[in-house]
Order: C-alpha cells, then sequence, then structure tokens
C-alpha cells in the first residue's frame, strides 16, 4: 500500500517555492523518473510499515505446507555432484541441521549473505575456494562480484520555525536530475529533502544539535561507477564475509555526489523557513562527502542475472552450473534502479514465482 504523501505544510511550501524561484520543476505528483522534484511516495500507513513481512509472509504463516524457524542462519546448499538436494542450517543452539528438499532450493538471504551462502557451498571462484579449502561445486566467478550500493550525503540547517509533526507520515521531497552531458534516460542523482522531525531521530545530528531541530537534505548517487564485492574471511559459516562495497573509487562518482549536494545548498538555502546552514560550513565539497558519505542500504548485484562471464543466474533466477538451485532477492539485480529497492525487491520476487509457475 502506497498512500498519497501530506502536504507537509509550510516545510514542503517553502521549498516548492524555492524550486520555482530557480526555475526548476515541482509536481504536486511523485515524479515518474524524468527531471523535476515531487512529494516522495512511501509504504507507511497508520503509522506503521507495511513491507514485505506484514504484506506475504504473516498472511501465509496459518498455511500447513509452510514452516519458520526462527534463529537459524543457512551455512551452505547441501549438493549432490551439481544438484542441489537439500540445506544446512545453524541453529539458535549452533547445531548444524540439514534439511533435505524433493523439488528445489531457494536462496533468499539478500545481497551480501547470499553470495556467502553460495560461497561456503563451493560455488564461486574456484581459485578463491581453494585458498579457504572448499570444495569446488561450480566455477561461477562472478559470485560476491558487482556489488553496488546507493550512498548519499547529506547537509544540515536551522529551521526559523518548528518542523512539522505528522505520525504516520514519511513527510519528505525527492528530485531526480541529470548532470551535464548525460545521454540516457535515467538520471543521476536524486534530492532528498526531511523536515519531518520524527524522522530526523533516525539520523545522527550533528554536534552541538542533538537536542534541536535541524532540516536535513542529502544528494544520492543513483548509479555509481564504482562497484564493490562480498568474500569469504573464512570456511567458518558463523564468520562474517568481507564486504568491501569500494565506495567512491571512480571519480565520476565524486562528480555526481558534488553536483548534486551544490543543488541542493542552492535550493535550501534560498528556502524562507530555513534560518541557517550547519553543515558543511565552509568546507571543502569533496572531503566533506568522502568524510560524511554513507549508504543507503540498497545494495544490489552480487548474485547478478546475465549471460557474461560474472553473470550468477540466468533469466530464471538458475545458479549457473548447477541444478535444482536458484537465487531469488535484490542480489540478482545487475545494477541499481533509480530509487528505493524494495518494489524492485518485491516484483523480482512476483515474477520468480510466475517463472516457477511456468507462466
Amino acid at each position: 500500500r502506497v498512500p498519497r504523501t501530506s502536504s507537509g505544510g509550510g516545510t514542503m511550501i517553502s521549498f516548492k517555492k524555492a524550486c520555482e524561484a530557480h526555475g526548476l520543476p515541482f509536481s504536486d505528483k511523485p515524479i515518474d523518473g524524468s527531471s523535476g522534484f515531487g512529494p516522495t511516495e512511501s509504504n507507511i500507513v497508520d503509522g506503521k510499515r507495511v513491507g514485505a513481512y506484514r504484506t506475504y509472509l504473516v498472511p501465509a504463516m496459518k498455511r500447513e505446507n509452510l514452516k519458520v524457524i526462527q534463529k537459524a542462519q543457512a551455512s551452505r546448499v547441501i549438493f549432490d555432484g551439481t544438484k542441489a538436494t537439500g540445506v544446512e542450517y545453524l541453529n539458535k543452539e549452533g547445531e548444524k541441521v540439514v534439511v533435505n528438499c524433493n523439488k528445489e532450493v531457494i536462496l533468499s538471504c539478500g545481497t551480501v549473505r547470499s553470495p556467502h551462502v553460495l560461497l561456503l557451498s563451493g560455488v564461486g571462484d574456484e581459485k578463491n575456494l581453494k585458498k579457504h579449502n572448499i570444495p569446488l561445486v561450480a566455477d561461477v566467478p562472478g559470485v560476491g562480484m558487482n556489488f553496488q550500493d546507493h550512498i548519499w550525503a547529506a547537509v544540515f540547517y536551522e529551521p526559523s520555525e518548528p518542523l512539522p509533526s505528522f505520525p504516520g507520515q514519511f513527510l519528505s521531497t525527492q528530485g531526480l536530475w541529470r548532470i551535464d552531458g548525460n545521454t540516457e534516460k535515467q538520471p543521476d542523482y536524486q534530492i532528498v529533502t526531511i523536515g519531518r522531525k520524527e524522522y530526523l531521530h533516525n539520523f545522527p545530528k550533528p554536534p552541538g544539535y542533538e537536542d534541536k531541530e535541524v532540516f536535513m537534505a542529502a544528494s544520492t548517487l543513483l548509479h555509481p561507477r564504482s562497484s564493490g564485492s562480498v568474500s569469504l574471511s573464512s570456511s567458518d559459516p558463523s564468520a562474517y564475509p568481507v564486504v568491501d562495497p569500494n565506495y567512491l573509487a571512480c571519480p565520476e562518482d565524486l562528480l555526481v555526489l558534488r553536483k548534486g549536494l551544490e543543488l541542493t545548498c542552492k535550493i535550501v538555502s534560498s528556502m524562507d523557513c530555513i534560518k541557517s546552514n550547519i553543515i558543511p560550513g565552509p568546507l571543502d565539497v569533496d572531503d566533506y562527502i568522502r568524510g560524511s558519505a554513507q549508504s543507503l542500504f540498497h545494495p544490489v548485484g552480487t548474485c547478478k542475472m546475465g549471460n557474461d562471464i560474472f553473470a550468477v543466474v540466468n533469466e530464471k533466477f538458475e545458479v549457473k552450473g548447477t541444478q535444482n538451485l536458484r537465487v531469488i532477492d535484490a542480489s540478482v539485480l545487475p545494477s541499481l534502479p533509480s530509487g528505493n529497492t524494495h518494489v524492485p525487491t518485491l516484483s523480482v520476487a512476483t515474477r520468480a514465482l510466475q517463472i516457477m509457475r511456468g507462466n
């Protein structure tokens, strides 16, 4: 469920006026991917997030053919040759338990854990598996590669009036923009403003403003040129994998974030409800981005779908070099969408279900 965003009162009106003053398009409806600003859509109803758990899993808990085992960690897929025949997991006592399957194994552990489980199972780059004495099942060099994530750099301002309080509403605006020279349809960066005091409690405030209201705006890198990886630290399934996001490795990524942050500051500083800027202040913008940019927790790509040498699954979500094994989660997305990954991931699951049913 996606309710209509509140008008936002004076904060959103002030932002809209600032956009218009700079000749920037602003729509009262969510933007469709072209350059411009509009309200942010959210899946918050009656003060609660309507996510996959509440929407899909809770209603299915009554099914007799579904058993949910809590406090369990998938450790590896069991193979007979290259055919998946079951799953090994660690229970809450840390004991290994094996569950056999009659049909297929579906791996949905996310962009970090899905490649981790595949590597522990012997599916991955042969040379790296040998380093950890893991027997090879299938040489799939792309497992754990192509890690991509949205990152943003935020700026903070002191409002001249109290921020609005809208319980149950995600009050913000967003804009999608392309930098000069971009001939592709997809935007390069997203500008997000958040002017609701409840939501700002989730973000660390600038020093000296912990107990004060602040207005936050951020520039988000939508399609990074840099990519990272997920790899093994050990053959022990309880050991964390090595996650190297490789943020800002390509100079183009820093350029895009800088352009976005410059436009962000230009708009927000001219809002009539803003008193003064707090951060970054008179700092070098590039240094500020390098020191403050953080993840939006939208990782994708480590078990990407495709036909090239680094693809892990085919168009049916089947893991290459194996049988009876599919990966169905955000890790199969070859690249980042121009927005949050929640709905695209649900779309991936819906499409996978259609394929498994033979549609």
